[in-house]
């Protein structure tokens, strides 16, 4: 059953730009790609680096520590398909972006 919970005002994040927030003992990493929210757990696969505190860039994120490359939106790496990141849908109600914490996938 979806539990969606508040987590930012969408005018908090810019395009192409992140927010990280923790939402009941889970650390998010809220992204803006064109307009399209998308959130997934702050922890890279590979050694759990904040893929948070980077900006996208062309669509994509990655990892600051060592270059893993990400599509926010599926969680899924374009080099490596067995890499992902888990994923968490998104809603908008009017200004607020909304997360549902037990929805997430992957990763």
């Amino acid at each position: 059953m979806a539990r969606f919970v508040q987590v930012a005002q969408a005018r908090e994040i810019l395009n192409g730009k992140s927010k990280v927030v923790e939402v009941e003992g889970v650390s998010l990493a809220i992204f803006n790609i064109d307009g399209t929210f998308a959130a997934v757990e702050n922890a890279c696969p590979h050694m759990g680096g904040p893929v948070g505190e980077v900006d996208s860039h062309k669509g994509l994120v990655h990892c600051p520590w060592h270059g893993w490359q990400f599509d926010p939106i599926t969680g899924r790496s374009p080099l490596n398909p067995e890499a992902t990141l888990r994923t968490y849908p998104v809603q908008l109600d009017g200004g607020n972006i909304l997360v549902d914490l037990e929805g997430g996938n992957g990763g």
